[in-house]
């Protein structure tokens, strides 16, 4: 929560009116809702170690306007992707009462095979992936927000706005193509047509890394207290069909979604693809709350 002098919602925005390599300058405006108070923005090299900062009053009209000089920036390329950060502050008194600072995301209203449907389970994982992967905030997209959306992002402290930023990992190139692995996103299931299994079958090779460029077409299996829901893979060129239980991956993964059925019990999945050594996966059914 902010206070009551704050920066408001898409209170920040930024321009570059000139970039260079050697000089480049970036303009940042701020609005302040409140009592008139001082803005400071820091601009952060890609480490996140400050390289220049300003100082201003916002003034009668709520709004400040900081042009800072930044020197030898590390420019943006496709083969390497330097980011730097805006970081504007309100202060009172000389003491800083709110801060912006947001890595966000944008996502579409649908959940893959599944369409429109808003499930809670669903709504969760959406979350919590966005979560995983580094984001603390989310804006959706055409439609109303779920009541369970909000609800996971307030769980998972996932504010419900929007940013720049991007993550860094470690990447490791991959060998042959060799077996499947199954990721599900729980453990158990609740007996009844509101649960669901996010299942992730992704194609590996002999250490376990993802093959990335993999496209196979796999076969899944569904046995005991079950069904296949849904089945997927984001290629927007591909039309298999979302509800046959073969389908094939696009950048080493597919996405197949169990749903429980009445009695509780035990799902099975197995999925198999021609040269590839096959993954099966039991989850529990259960008559009560799932974990």
């Amino acid at each position: 929560m902010t206070g009551p002098v704050r920066i408001p919602l898409w209170g920040v925005h930024v321009t570059t009116p000139e970039i260079g390599a050697r000089r480049s300058t970036v303009r940042v405006e701020v609005s302040v809702e409140g009592a008139p108070a001082d803005v400071r923005v820091t601009v952060l090299d890609p480490h996140g170690d400050p390289v220049t900062t300003r100082r201003t009053a916002a003034g009668a009209t709520g709004r400040a306007v900081l042009d800072l000089p930044v020197r030898s920036a590390a420019l943006w390329f496709p083969d390497s992707p330097h980011l730097c950060t805006a970081r504007a502050e309100v202060l009172v008194g000389g003491r800083v009462v709110d801060t912006v600072k947001i890595t966000g995301g944008c996502d579409q209203h649908d959940h893959g095979p599944l369409g429109v449907v808003a499930l809670d389970r669903s709504e969760e994982r959406r979350v919590k992936l966005l979560k995983a992967a580094g984001f603390n905030a989310l804006r959706t997209a055409h439609n109303p927000t779920t009541p369970a959306l909000l609800d996971a992002c307030d769980r998972l402290a996932v504010a419900f706005r929007d940013g720049r930023e991007i993550g860094r990992t470690a990447l490791r190139a991959a060998g042959a193509r060799a077996a499947l692995r199954l990721v599900p996103d729980v453990r158990s299931l609740t007996a009844g047509r509101d649960d669901l299994a996010h299942v992730l079958v992704e194609v590996v090779d002999a250490h376990g890394r993802l093959v990335p460029d993999a496209t196979v077409q796999a076969g899944s299996e569904v046995g005991g207290a079950g069904e296949l829901a849904g089945v997927a893979n984001g290629n927007p060129y591909n039309v298999d069909s979302f509800r046959r239980p073969r389908h094939h991956t696009w950048h080493g993964r597919a996405p197949a979604v169990l749903r429980p059925g009445e009695q509780a019990g035990h799902v099975g999945l197995t999925v198999m693809a021609p040269g590839l050594r096959p993954a099966t996966l039991t989850l529990a059914v259960e008559s009560g709350k799932s974990e």
